[in-house]
């Protein structure tokens, strides 16, 4: 029975989460990465598989591979390809030409010429950001690493930012979507999991209260703009700490992987259901070409040229059906045996008491 539960959870995750390295390796075929210019949507071709893709300041865009590991950049109409080792999660952070990429035990920065590794001892981590010659490094256990070139200090901001996650390492992979945990915009480091914090030196940290202190994931900072998704809106917070709110409708929030508006248009990745941009106060499908099997539109990113760049897949292959199949003979299954050892049940449990939450900032409607 203990066996079935795992193997039935297993499952499960790899169909709710189906944008996760494990998921895509075996729901579907690899991801691909697509950008549109003047003259339509191309594919580009990659050594390696990509993973994770971001556009810094400068226009360059970064893409993170993996099987084997690795990284590429596009530079002024040319790639570049990096041979090097990085984690699963929160591996890459960007600022104008430089960047930085965590491995299992440190940091590698690129000052746009060559890499370097930085002298410190860096484990589990989890999410990074960078700006100017700055980066930030949050561990799943809670201890952050600040380095200004290559100064570097650590410290614990558990004591500031009471969170489950730093007890859990598995937790805090899982809700680490997208690398987008950690990020640094308005002069002030960011910390988004479940809850926004907040600060100016890493140190001390303050709560962003948001409507009725709803739970919001984080989707990154792009336009100037940071990201949230909640059940049933994208939240934008801008430099005066106001949010203003973008309904999803009709919009699934669980298909919303990413948005992005670098060059001013609010681009939307929304999975299967795919991509999307905010045109007069409403969600418009932007059509790609057949021929380039983007039926999943999992991460995308654009530049101030105008060009639009996507991390799509194709649909799920056999091992999707097997998965799904799976999923159904394992709920019929536990269904059965709950009903063959069914006994009384003991008294119902006492209800815990409302919880009301504290006044919110406005949140603009747009």
């Amino acid at each position: 029975m203990a066996a079935l539960l795992g193997l039935l959870l297993f499952v499960f995750l790899l169909k709710v989460f189906p944008n996760f390295r494990m998921s895509r390796f075996l729901l579907g075929p690899a991801a691909r990465v697509l950008y549109r210019d003047s003259a339509g949507w191309h594919k580009v071709e990659l050594p390696w598989r990509p993973f994770e893709i971001k556009a810094s300041s400068t226009g360059d865009i970064w893409v993170v591979t993996y099987a084997p590991d690795g990284l590429s950049r596009w530079s002024q109409g040319k790639w570049t390809h990096f041979d090097i080792s990085h984690n699963s999660s929160g591996a890459l952070a960007v600022s104008g030409k430089q960047a930085w990429l965590t491995d299992a035990t440190g940091i590698e920065r690129f000052d746009g010429q060559n890499w370097r590794r930085l002298p410190l001892l860096v484990r589990d981590s989890m999410a990074m950001a960078a700006e100017g010659n700055e980066v930030w490094v949050i561990s799943v256990s809670g201890m952050l690493t600040h380095c200004v070139a290559d100064d570097c200090e650590t410290h614990s901001v558990t004591n500031q930012i009471p969170d489950h996650a730093w007890q859990s390492r598995i937790l805090a992979r899982v809700r680490n979507v997208g690398s987008k945990t950690l990020m640094r915009a308005f002069g002030r480091l960011w910390f988004i999991h479940d809850v926004v914090w907040y600060s100016r030196d890493g140190h001390e940290w303050t709560q962003w209260l948001g409507r009725d202190n709803a739970r919001v994931w984080p989707l990154g900072y792009s336009g100037g703009r940071i990201w949230l998704k909640t059940w049933n809106s994208l939240l934008a917070i801008g430099e005066d700490l106001q949010a203003t709110e973008f309904p999803l409708d009709p919009l699934s929030m669980q298909w919303v992987y990413d948005v992005h508006s670098g060059d001013g248009h609010i681009m939307l990745a929304a999975g299967f259901q795919g991509l999307f941009e905010r045109v007069a106060g409403s969600w418009n499908s932007i059509p790609v070409d057949a021929a380039l099997h983007a039926e999943n539109v999992w991460q995308v990113a654009s530049t101030e040229d105008g060009e639009t760049w996507m991390l799509v897949t194709g649909e799920h292959g056999t091992i999707g059906g097997v998965v799904t199949a799976a999923v159904v003979i394992g709920i019929v299954l536990l269904i059965g045996t709950a009903v063959m050892r069914r006994r009384p049940s003991g008294p119902e449990p006492l209800k815990p008491a409302a919880q009301t939450g504290s006044p919110s900032p406005a949140v603009r409607n747009l």
